[in-house]
């Protein structure tokens, strides 16, 4: 299961009414400012193909959910349910570590505007010192389906079908990740930029996040 929570800050400057999930009339000002509350809850079920050992290599195949119960503050809690079958294809190469993952998320109902994309992320890191990660990825999504562009997100903390409609996106993360206590506790983080997007939409972020496994 994973759980958390954001805080958020959105830019107040261009006012003006809008229509919201449930097509009701709207203003921008409502939403300027900080905002902070829990994200959506989402969990997984995962399970491996081909675990070479030898050749240092891994193929899984998995379901991950993400349920609408976050808060509404930060434009979470909205929609339906959202299911996302995915493979993960794993290599090791010396200190070099190389991972692939891609599926296609879909809704798992119908409520309000919703949204069919396939997505594939990227990433390498190297290991260094035998327990600080270097790491370089890049994301992207393509939406299979137009959603409204003026609607303000409902599943993920930025919901790229909101800015992007059908059309691809494209984003770059640069950060490390520390292993604190092996097999249990890690740490990390991460910058992200956009690449590339439809209609011009750019943004930059700060992803922190801590693994605790028992």
């Amino acid at each position: 299961m994973r759980c958390g929570a954001a805080t958020a800050n959105f830019n107040g400057g261009q006012f003006g009414p809008f229509l919201d999930h449930l097509h009701q009339l709207r203003d921008k000002h409502e939403f300027a400012g900080d905002h902070s509350g829990w994200l959506n809850l989402g969990g997984f079920a995962q399970y491996t193909l081909i675990a070479n050992a030898e050749r240092q290599f891994l193929l899984t195949a998995g379901l991950r959910v993400e349920t609408p119960s976050g808060s509404p503050s930060i434009l979470q809690g909205h929609g339906p349910p959202y299911l996302a079958p995915y493979f993960t294809l794993g290599k090791e190469f010396g200190e070099f570590h190389f991972l692939a993952t891609t599926g296609y998320e879909f809704p798992a109902g119908s409520v309000g505007s919703t949204s069919n994309y396939f997505y594939t992320n990227v990433h390498f890191d190297r290991r260094c010192f035998g327990w600080l990660y270097p790491l370089l990825e890049f994301n992207a999504t393509y939406h299979t389906t137009t959603v409204p562009v003026d609607l303000p997100t409902r599943i993920g903390f930025i919901d790229m079908g909101t800015f992007t409609s059908t059309g691809t996106l494209v984003v770059m993360a640069v950060g490390a990740n520390a292993v604190l206590i092996p097999s249990k506790l890690e740490f990390g983080g991460a910058y992200t930029t956009s690449l590339g997007a439809a209609h011009g939409f750019d943004f930059n972020g700060l992803i922190v996040k801590m693994v605790f496994r028992f």
